[in-house]
């Protein structure tokens, strides 16, 4: 027994079996191999991301003169709006006039009688003689 044990450790490293440090250990040497790979890929994101921040400055500042403020914004849909209402409220004046006119026409051409004066009234009644 004990020669097989010195020639199983003689033969065998002291990783055989052992999962863990095995996967820990080939880890290490992916990093390890990987590394400047990693560091490049990661320090380009960092860079383009850098640019991109830049170049967003930059072209605000750039083409800030060319845009409107929020407050003229507010101003011109401000008085788009007041217009549109005014637009129509008059619109519907002209109709009412334009219906007051009708009627006014209408009532000059219908005749009215005028109340009976000849008859006693009473007590806001009407007394029907016989």
């Amino acid at each position: 027994m004990r020669d097989r044990r010195s020639e199983v450790a003689e033969n065998f490293s002291t990783l055989f079996l052992n999962l863990t440090n095995q996967m820990a250990e080939a880890f290490r040497a992916a990093i390890r191999r990987n590394l400047g790979f990693v560091a490049l890929i990661v320090s380009s994101g960092a860079l383009v991301v850098t640019l991109t921040a830049l170049g967003v400055t930059l072209g605000v500042s750039y083409w800030q003169p060319y845009s409107m403020s929020k407050d003229k914004i507010r101003g011109e849909l401000g008085s788009y709006f007041r217009d549109k209402q005014f637009d129509s409220l008059e619109e519907r004046l002209t109709k009412i006039e334009k219906r007051e006119q009708n009627f006014e026409a209408k009532a000059s051409t219908i005749s009215v009688q005028k109340p009976r004066t000849d008859a006693p009234i009473s007590a806001g009644r009407e007394v029907r003689h016989k």
